[in-house]
């Protein structure tokens, strides 16, 4: 059997594209373009292959003779959507140990997870933990067609700084001299960014060797920021991008943010994703368990996995919703921005909570509906600024003459009701139609 036959298998089943059209027009629908430009009413983009090469008005713009047109009418036009904290090995289990045991490192497992996100909209992603053959092979797939899914970065196993036995997704590392050699293992098979696990329990010695052979070969490296522990390791290391946001305490302490300062007054600069899905959508979930009869969380799927899901997730106990989360959340956030970080949006699907068909939305929602983003800044976070963040902001991110067509549209106008992201009617990569 071939390396991608399973994928290949898969794709022809869940997405297989519905347009091979070479020139397509999307015409009448209201576009929010991933810029400050306001959005444009009765629109028309042109994609000729996979670029975009024309945007403009009904009134405005000529559509040439050859081009396939699709109405958007009653819709809105946006780019497609960024998540750069993924884990496309789970698929909302509570018991991350038990799912990876029996499903975790499958192919078509993956593969299932990365077609329901592109089905949701999402065209782009970084996944930031799993095993190195089963997500290189994706990515491999994803780039030749061969499977339908987001355009994928991947970090691969997460480097543990341990000496026991550990799971596919985790790469245990002893020492620094250790450290060096699986890092660079890592790059030279070709990983796109460096995962750190478990910095809290790991001596600075060996997290900095990992951070320097990344840096030496021009990878961002990132590592888990839920506790004070970890953070103070990490900034110490030099890492580059902070993962996950804790609520154990109501605010950093002054000790902790003069370091956090210190790192972004002198540079280099300090990232974070705080993927506060992660803090809130089991909340969420102790009040509305609907999304488990979603049939969009379990596509792709079998159904040994799909009932295995179905009562795990049934029978797990959730926290209370609570405002005093939300408002840990707001001030530590806050404390945050005003030490000069950068925020990166991702939703750190996978987990309870974080079904990849949904996590991605509902993750924005949290940012404006708890949290009190303005909707126009948060789809820019998801689309241009998550793009220009990874290094693609000169190829897509935005719906602008000369990107690539990744784009979607939605019933109605996300400005004013959020949540017509988690349906989108149109999906679009690289310009071929998956929906």
């Amino acid at each position: 059997m071939t390396l991608l036959r399973p994928l290949l298998c898969l794709a022809a089943l869940l997405a297989a594209p519905l347009n091979q059209a070479a020139q397509l027009a999307l015409v009448g629908g209201t576009l929010i373009d991933g810029t400050d430009a306001p959005p444009l009413p009765n629109s028309v983009v042109l994609i000729d292959g996979s670029d975009i090469v024309a945007v403009g008005t009904v009134a405005g713009l000529r559509i040439p003779d050859g081009y396939t047109r699709i109405s958007t009418e009653g819709m809105t036009v946006l780019p497609g959507l960024w998540d750069n904290a993924v884990q496309l090995q789970y698929a909302g289990h509570p018991d991350p140990d038990h799912w990876l045991h029996h499903y975790g490192h499958d192919s078509a497992t993956l593969a299932a997870t990365a077609t329901q996100l592109l089905q949701a909209g999402v065209t782009s992603v970084r996944d930031v933990g799993a095993g190195l053959h089963g997500i290189l092979q994706l990515r491999q797939a994803l780039r030749q067609g061969a499977s339908a899914g987001p355009k994928l970065f991947a970090s691969g196993p997460v480097l543990i700084p341990t000496k026991g036995p550990v799971r596919p997704s985790l790469l245990a590392v002893d020492g620094s001299e250790d450290a060096e050699v699986r890092t660079r293992e890592l790059i030279e098979q070709g990983v796109d960014l460096i995962r750190i696990g478990g910095a809290a329990g790991g001596d600075e010695e060996t997290l900095s060797a990992i951070v320097a052979m990344a840096h030496r070969y021009g990878l961002r490296v990132v590592a888990g920021g839920s506790s004070d522990a970890e953070i103070r390791r990490a900034l110490a290391a030099g890492v580059d991008e902070l993962l996950h946001i804790g609520v154990d305490t109501p605010l950093y302490s002054a000790e902790l943010l003069q370091l956090i300062r210190a790192r972004t007054a002198h540079g280099p600069p300090l990232y974070w994703t705080p993927t506060v899905g992660q803090v809130l959508g089991p909340q969420w979930l102790a009040l509305d368990r609907e999304w488990l009869d979603d049939p969009r969380n379990y596509a792709g799927l079998t159904p040994m996995q799909e009932q295995d899901l179905r009562q795990a997730i049934a029978q797990h106990a959730y926290p209370a919703p609570s405002t005093e989360t939300i408002d840990t959340l707001r001030r530590k956030l806050a404390q945050l921005q005003q030490a000069g970080v950068r925020l990166v949006f991702g939703s750190g699907l996978g987990q309870l909570g974080q079904p990849p068909a949904q996590a991605t939305w509902r993750e924005l929602d949290y940012w404006v509906n708890d949290l009190g983003m303005e909707p126009a800044a948060a789809l820019r976070w998801a689309t241009a600024e998550a793009a220009d963040y990874v290094g693609m902001g000169a190829i897509t991110g935005t719906i602008t003459r000369g990107r690539k067509a990744d784009l979607i549209a939605v019933p109605g106008n996300p400005l004013r009701h959020l949540e017509v992201l988690g349906s989108p009617v149109i999906v679009i990569r690289h310009g071929v139609r998956y929906r």
